[in-house]
């Protein structure tokens, strides 16, 4: 079992010693850059619907009542804060220092990096769209390897969004009533942004192909787009136990 304090308090040395046997570096504390990647904390990045986005990944994962988390690719830090600040056991871990991961790896290696079933949950929002779509198969494959359970995902929805909000009337305290449509964009083959290698909604790459993506190895429990924007789609998936992980 690995707890959150071995991996985020390595000796200084270890990913060395350790480099022969796993693809993976630790980082420690003196070697850990002074704050993370500039990109995650521009204005134009954490906008109102990235705060919106970081609530629901909060959400869906405490959910989950899991209460050891691997996070993949941390970004800010600010979901994996939330997550230790109610007590539980988070390791978040990016193939960039830059953000200051407790580990650094490849999402496509993490069980070189980690045993097999160490968490309740794994958890890669925003992150398998950087990968060419097979690559992302892999890197779901690690997942599941690593997972005594669930894994919690989201992926950018390219379209267009019709959308209403009421809020003379709520459900509950939390949300308003949400009314809101997005429709592909089956006219484009290119993400808008250029470091995506595909999106789902895109012409050649419609939602059922990522759905079938998951279902290799997990069962889709819950899908939703992200309240007020529906830019985001989030699943939460179980593992299929009855494959070996």
């Amino acid at each position: 079992m690995i707890e959150c304090d071995d991996w985020a308090k390595v000796r200084a040395g270890a990913a060395a010693e350790t480099a022969a046997a796993r693809r993976h570096e630790r980082v420690d504390d003196e070697r850990k850059p002074g704050g993370v990647t500039a990109h995650y904390t521009t204005p134009g990045y954490l906008d109102r619907s990235r705060w919106l986005g970081f609530h629901q990944q909060f959400t869906l994962l405490r959910d989950t009542g899991a209460r050891e988390i691997l996070e993949i690719g941390p970004g800010t830090g600010v979901v994996s804060a939330a997550l230790r600040a109610c007590g539980l056991r988070v390791v978040t871990v990016d193939i960039d220092p830059g953000t200051r991961p407790d580990v650094v790896a490849d999402v496509r290696r993490l069980a070189g990096a980690f045993p097999a079933a160490s968490f309740d949950a794994v958890a890669a929002f925003e992150v398998l769209e950087h990968l060419a779509f097979d690559d992302a198969a892999l890197a779901l494959e690690q997942m599941a390897a690593v997972t005594r359970s669930h894994a919690v995902v989201s992926v950018p929805y390219s379209g267009m969004t019709w959308h209403l909000a009421v809020r003379m009337f709520t459900l509950n305290k939390d949300h308003p009533l949400n009314l809101g449509l997005r429709l592909p964009a089956f006219w484009r083959r290119r993400p808008m942004c250029d470091e995506h290698q595909w999106e789902p909604g895109l012409r050649d790459r419609p939602l059922a192909d990522f759905r079938r993506l998951l279902a290799r190895r997990f069962e889709i429990e819950r899908e939703e787009l992200l309240s007020d924007t529906l830019s985001q789609v989030f699943f939460v998936l179980q593992r299929r136990q009855d494959r070996p992980a």
